[in-house]
């Protein structure tokens, strides 16, 4: 078995700045974990802005077990079923360009993704469908917006960001072995504050190996970004 503790970092920008920390440990046991991970609960860090204009830090830690350990992903890999996304077709098998047909979803960037293509003077605006098999770490907001209940906010829908994103190949190399470990995943924002004030959040977890098995949800306990 190997347990090790992985600390990943995701920016507004969505970029993958790096790996920072990365311990491992030797176990002779083999454990009886299955082929789907398993997740909990460990942790949720907030490392507040200490200034205008600097970024709040979010860190959840989960625990997590696999048994056959295919957990993580290449930076590189974005060939199907890892792609970022795939373009929408008609029956005729061709894109789909923006105001194509009155029946078309208004534009957004969820449903669009605009490109120039060589040679081009004016871009394109094709329909697209979002692949989130190209993440391995899903990440929700619920906000307690109206002091009863817990909602889910869309940040993809409201700002274009999304903070899935990727932790990268467990142990170093792909190996039919039992992992056990910590992840630690960081998210900075300036909309942490902005959006959600002194209200409640919470945060809903969930990951996903190499053949898409996803996860267990777990649920962080509520907190706020800003204590009242």
């Amino acid at each position: 078995m190997m347990k090790l503790n992985l600390y990943i970092t995701k920016g507004i920008k969505l970029i993958f700045v790096g790996l920072i920390f990365w311990s491992l440990q030797s176990c002779f046991d083999r454990p009886d974990f299955g082929e789907a991970p398993r997740i909990e609960f460990n942790n949720v860090q907030l490392r507040s802005g200490t200034s205008l204009g600097v970024q709040d830090t979010l860190i959840v830690s989960i625990d997590f077990e696999d048994g056959d350990g295919d957990l993580g992903l290449r930076g590189n890999e974005t060939d199907p079923p890892f792609n970022v996304l795939d373009f929408a077709r008609n029956a005729e098998g061709d894109t789909i360009r923006f105001g194509d047909s009155p029946n078309l979803p208004p534009f957004s960037c969820v449903d669009y993704e605009v490109l120039r293509r060589e040679g081009q003077t004016e871009p394109d605006t094709f329909l697209i469908i979002r692949n989130e098999n190209h993440f391995n770490i899903f990440v929700e907001f619920l906000w307690k917006r109206d002091g009863e209940n817990f909602e889910v906010f869309d940040f993809l829908q409201e700002t274009c960001i999304t903070f899935n994103g990727r932790f990268p190949i467990l142990g170093g190399e792909l190996r039919d072995r039992p992992l056990q470990g910590t992840l630690n995943y960081r998210m900075n924002s300036l909309a942490f504050r902005g959006f959600f004030g002194s209200d409640p959040i919470k945060l809903r977890i969930q990951i996903q190996d190499r053949a898409l098995n996803r996860s267990n949800t777990v649920e962080s306990p509520e907190f706020r970004i800003i204590q009242p």
